[in-house]
């Protein structure tokens, strides 16, 4: 790790741990998660859902939220205030500050994830022998942390494209979930075709990391698409300065 990264590295998480609008985002995530498993609880009883599958279910849906509010005004917030074109100007790395962004980012998410297995472990306190092991849960939290490294990267990007922090996080948001839709639309159209593809494959992997499995084609694909967005930002960057 370069100078340049461990700096901005650093910056980044004290600027993020001593802003109120982190903690407000964590207690949001934590809150929207929690709500959303007990409420999967209720609705699900007597189903065939499993309870890791409706716990990743709870936290993967507001995880990108908590992403976008992380990533937004890592370039754009720095474009709004006049400071991106000194950071352009000074002698550094581009890619060294990138990767210093980016790690920040992606380590703020990473220590939110944890906290989201409070809900469980509550749950699992008040009905002791009646849940599976935490330990259960481990592939789950593992590929929650691939799709949080495909949304840190996607946001951050979307952050070096946009003028303002709000800009960035509707572009994240139509970016992500267009892709979505798209693939969506596409599957349907392949259904009669020989080579059948599923329409939402990011629900069928959380739903198979729930049951333990994790897919080599998922980390592949989450490191991949990380790469690729990193790689088009620092090139923009370079085309700014």
């Amino acid at each position: 790790m370069s100078s340049v990264t461990r700096t901005v590295l650093a910056r980044e998480l004290a600027a993020a741990f001593h802003s109120t609008a982190f903690y407000t985002g964590l207690a949001a995530f934590f809150a929207l998660s929690a709500g959303l498993f007990f409420a999967a609880l209720q609705i699900s009883e007597g189903t065939f859902w499993s309870l890791p599958a409706l716990w990743v279910l709870a936290v993967a849906l507001p995880l990108p939220l908590l992403t976008i509010l992380l990533t937004m005004p890592l370039f754009a917030g720095e474009r709004a205030a006049g400071t991106l074109p000194l950071l352009l100007i000074l002698p550094v790395s581009l890619r060294g500050l990138l990767i210093g962004k980016f790690l920040a980012a992606y380590g703020a998410v990473l220590l939110a994830i944890p906290g989201a297995l409070v809900p469980w472990l509550f749950l699992a306190h008040n009905l002791a022998g009646k849940l599976p092991p935490t330990a259960a849960l481990l592939p789950a939290v593992g590929l929650l942390a691939l799709h949080a490294l495909s949304w840190t990267a996607l946001g951050l990007l979307a952050s070096i494209l946009a003028w303002r922090p709000w800009a960035a996080a509707v572009g994240t948001i139509l970016l992500g979930g267009g892709a979505m839709l798209v693939w969506a639309s596409l599957s349907r159209l392949l259904l009669a075709a020989p080579l059948q593809v599923p329409a939402f494959p990011l629900l069928l992997e959380l739903l198979d990391a729930a049951a333990g499995r994790i897919a080599l084609r998922s980390v592949v694909f989450h490191i991949s698409f990380s790469i690729w967005c990193l790689f088009i930002g620092w090139h923009v960057l370079e085309g700014n300065r």
